[in-house]
């Protein structure tokens, strides 16, 4: 017969990997996403006014792709084909609002707002990847 505080861990456990994997693919997600604008920022000629429209679009559409592939491959242990998608989708659409940051920050900041941006992501994927590792394996 199992303990409440051990019926407690078995319940936590899958929410704790879940939480952590949404997260790691929203970040993932953002931080290709600023990572491509930055080039574009970098490629862009001051003297004309293009500015790459459609790899900014495609950009859009594989960070939250990534988003969600991520977030899929994360939470393999949890089982469920329908929460992990549900799931999934979730990490792609907060990926959609979590890259609307990058407009201010290269409004207010320029480039350098675009590398605080990945810096930022890039810490947090750091973070949240360890404790992911962490929940697979158990501990």
């Amino acid at each position: 017969m199992q303990t409440d505080a051990a019926a407690d861990r078995s319940f936590d456990a899958p929410l704790r990997l879940a939480a952590a994997g949404v997260g790691l693919g929203v970040l993932a997600g953002t931080l290709a996403e600023a990572a491509v604008a930055l080039a574009i920022r970098l490629l862009a000629r001051p003297d004309t006014a293009t500015r790459f429209p459609l790899l900014l679009i495609l950009a859009l559409f594989s960070g939250v792709l990534l988003a969600a592939a991520i977030t899929w491959a994360l939470l393999g242990p949890i089982g469920s084909t329908y929460r992990r998608g549900a799931l999934a989708l979730v990490a792609a659409f907060a990926t959609t609002v979590t890259m609307l940051i990058c407009v201010p920050a290269e409004r207010l900041f320029g480039r350098a707002g675009l590398v605080g941006v990945i810096g930022v992501s890039a810490a947090g994927v750091i973070v949240l990847s360890a404790r992911v590792r962490r929940l697979r394996a158990g501990t």
